[in-house]
């Protein structure tokens, strides 16, 4: 039996990371690890970092019979929180906080396979 594992938080970060640039412009966007992430170069960046998550319900499987694969998926809720660092911070994360509640949000990320109602974020904002 080949086992391929799960994808980790790359999709996840590479959706925010370019969601906050489509809305912010050029800003440097840093991912952040837990407990582990040092400040990078620059004055002003965004900081996200997949926090936590929790499997939602039971597993789910999908079978192909002429390939002879299942694919088998276990619906999870990220914990996500973006930081926004720098003299625009404060508008910054009102933006990205409004916006992430928006259809648009909704809409953008789905080309990445996830919707920003399925996480909870936190905001922080240093200046």
């Amino acid at each position: 039996m080949n086992i391929i594992p799960a994808e980790g938080d790359e999709r996840i970060f590479k959706g925010l990371s370019a969601f906050v640039k489509e809305c912010l412009g050029k800003v440097i966007t840093v991912r952040g690890y837990v407990g582990r992430v040092s400040k990078p170069k620059g004055p002003a960046y965004v900081l996200i970092t997949v926090m936590a998550q929790a499997v939602t319900s039971s597993n789910s499987a999908e079978y192909d019979a002429e390939g002879g694969t299942a694919t088998i998926i276990a619906p999870t809720r990220k914990t996500v929180q973006i930081d926004c660092y720098g003299k625009q911070a404060e508008s910054w994360a009102k933006t990205l906080a409004m916006l992430l509640e928006d259809e648009f949000a909704v809409t953008f990320l789905q080309e990445y396979g996830f919707a920003p109602f399925t996480w909870i974020t936190f905001w922080r904002v240093f200046t």
